[in-house]
């Protein structure tokens, strides 16, 4: 099992990783006014279960990408291609949000 520096502070892991890996966090800056927002869903929702699951589900984006950067830098001794392909896929749903939303 992995320590907490053993994870985050790793000897063998490149500094190019930590930057691509750390980079994707940006979009957590938002959560804020994505929260703000959200509380709106809650002004006449068609059905009130549904509504609280969207607002849970959207709310917890930033718990999601944390797990998906820890479970990056857990792979990356094994499992480099994986461990790549996490942060890639994570910007790259980002940048489709991004693009839908101003479009």
């Amino acid at each position: 099992m992995h320590n907490f520096e053993d994870l985050f502070l790793p000897d063998n892991i490149p500094i190019w990783f930590f930057v691509f890996n750390y980079l994707t966090l940006i979009s957590i800056l938002a959560w804020p006014f994505i929260l703000f927002g959200s509380i709106f869903i809650f002004d006449n929702p068609p059905n009130l279960f549904v509504g609280i699951l969207f607002f849970l589900l959207i709310n917890s984006y930033p718990l999601i990408q944390l797990g998906l950067i820890v479970l990056s830098f857990w792979l990356y001794e094994d499992y480099k291609m994986i461990a790549i392909l996490i942060p890639i896929l994570v910007y790259g749903f980002v940048l489709r949000f991004v693009h839908t939303f101003f479009k």
